[in-house]
């Protein structure tokens, strides 16, 4: 099933939930539904991604040094130490070459910041 065949469906049950539930002992008129539920307002919608698929950017723990508020280190569930020196604007790997991938803390060394 394409995308939007997959897309009609979903909008075809949302019509569907639009419309009122009536017993069959309730002999009444269905009143119409709103020009705002019909499939065709959908059809040209896409799907399009908002955002990660997998788990991979489980973050951890974040530290911030002491003396210098512009450099993060951050522990990743699934990829390591990483380190900013601008805030979050560009980032470093610093345990690629380590033996251990999964980190689920970090500290700072109280005496020495720039210690890990």
């Amino acid at each position: 099933m394409n995308i939007s065949k997959f897309l009609q469906c979903c909008m075809l049950v949302a019509v569907m939930q639009c419309s009122p539930n009536l017993s069959h002992a309730q002999k009444r008129q269905i009143p119409q539904i709103a020009d705002t539920c019909r499939i065709d307002v959908f059809i040209g919608l896409n799907f399009s991604s908002i955002g990660r698929a997998l788990m991979s950017g489980r973050i951890s723990d974040i530290v911030i040094h002491s003396q210098n508020q512009n450099t993060w280190y951050i522990a990743v569930g699934s990829g390591g130490v990483w380190k900013t020196e601008n805030s979050g604007t560009t980032w470093q790997p610093l345990f690629d070459q380590q033996g251990s991938y999964s980190i689920g803390c970090i500290t700072l060394d109280p005496s020495n910041p720039d210690r890990i």
